[in-house]
């Protein structure tokens, strides 16, 4: 017999979906574990204390830390080159000759 606020839904991969409120209690520090039985089937959930974090989620900062890597580098060979040039290249200035 189901709570009234447990609903059971079947999906198109014809699994069953069941959702239902249950309250959860701890025995230990961060330890929970949720039991539920079903026409003689049950199963058990333990929470971690931590829950890691899959790899890859850096991923998106490496990308942006690289870019500005790249950027940072792209404005600086073009300050060098621009003065290196300007102290080879003769200047466009006008030079005012005197006669005399």
């Amino acid at each position: 017999k189901r709570a009234d606020d447990t609903t059971t839904t079947t999906t198109p991969d014809r699994l069953v979906k069941i959702t239902s409120r249950i309250q959860v209690s701890s025995s230990e520090k961060n330890n929970y574990t949720c039991n539920f039985t079903r026409d003689g089937h049950s199963a058990t959930f333990h929470i971690p204390d931590d829950i890691p974090t899959p790899p890859g989620t850096n991923d998106a900062a490496i990308v942006v830390f690289s870019l500005c890597l790249i950027l940072t580098v792209v404005i600086v060979a073009v300050i060098v080159y621009r003065q290196r040039k300007g102290a080879r290249a003769p200047g466009t200035r006008t030079f005012l000759v005197e006669d005399g």
